[in-house]
């Protein structure tokens, strides 16, 4: 796939099969394996600086292509930056938790480490079985298989529900999660589509609300490191 990107562009048998197409949300455009050298090689290099002890914490706003798959893209995500830094990750850390405040779930994160025990998938997002709101996977009984058995934890919001009841939702079960798996480290894709006004999402969180968010996280003293996930409104 990645061979593909960098040399094979123009092959529109190839690009079907990889999932670019010009009338989707994944076009080729111009210096495409580029942009995916960059925004993965940063978040490849974040990792590198947690190992190294030279930062806690660090962020790559151009990071959090979440629905990239190792061989597909998906949803605006060329290549998934977050797997490729926590597979580095854990050259050296045993223990890596992963949480996903964007407003879609983090479905090309949680396949790739769907059957492993050392990565906990955590994902907050908008569902609606119903309207089939994208990618339209993440509900409660999506836990993991085989050794990865119950370190995949979704939690479905319904459209409109704001700070309120976003906010208290989160502490419970990130703090619990933190309690029960005991993560060396997280990686953070804090998507600003779950924001109030975004064209896609549909939560309604404030700025104040999303940053408590953050703020939450940062607070367990463990190494973090930050991607800018989606977003469609440029004031958010």
């Amino acid at each position: 796939y990645l061979n593909f990107l960098r040399d094979n562009l123009q092959n529109s048998e190839l690009s079907q099969r990889f999932g670019l197409n010009i009338n989707s949300d994944t076009p080729a455009f111009h210096n495409l394996y580029d942009f995916c050298s960059l925004t993965s090689g940063a978040s490849i290099l974040a990792a590198d600086l947690i190992i190294n002890g030279k930062a806690n914490r660090v962020v790559n706003w151009l990071g959090g292509f979440h629905h990239a798959r190792k061989e597909k893209a998906a949803g605006f995500c060329y290549s998934n930056d977050i797997v490729l830094s926590i597979l580095r990750l854990l050259t050296h850390f045993n223990k890596v938790l992963y949480v996903d405040i964007d407003v879609h779930h983090g479905d090309g994160v949680e396949e790739a480490f769907f059957d492993c025990p050392q990565v906990l998938t955590l994902s907050f997002h908008q569902y609606d079985e119903k309207e089939n709101f994208y990618p339209g996977t993440g509900n409660i009984d999506q836990v993991g298989i085989d050794e990865g058995m119950y370190c995949s934890i979704n939690v479905p919001l319904k459209a409109g529900i704001g700070d309120d009841i976003y906010l208290p939702i989160f502490e419970q079960i990130f703090n619990q999660t933190l309690t029960t798996f005991r993560p060396e480290v997280i990686w953070l894709q804090c998507g600003a589509d779950s924001l109030n006004k975004d064209p896609i999402g549909n939560l309604k969180l404030s700025s104040d609300g999303h940053s408590s968010l953050v703020k939450h996280i940062l607070k367990t003293g463990l190494p973090v490191i930050l991607g800018g996930g989606g977003g469609y409104n440029l004031p958010n």
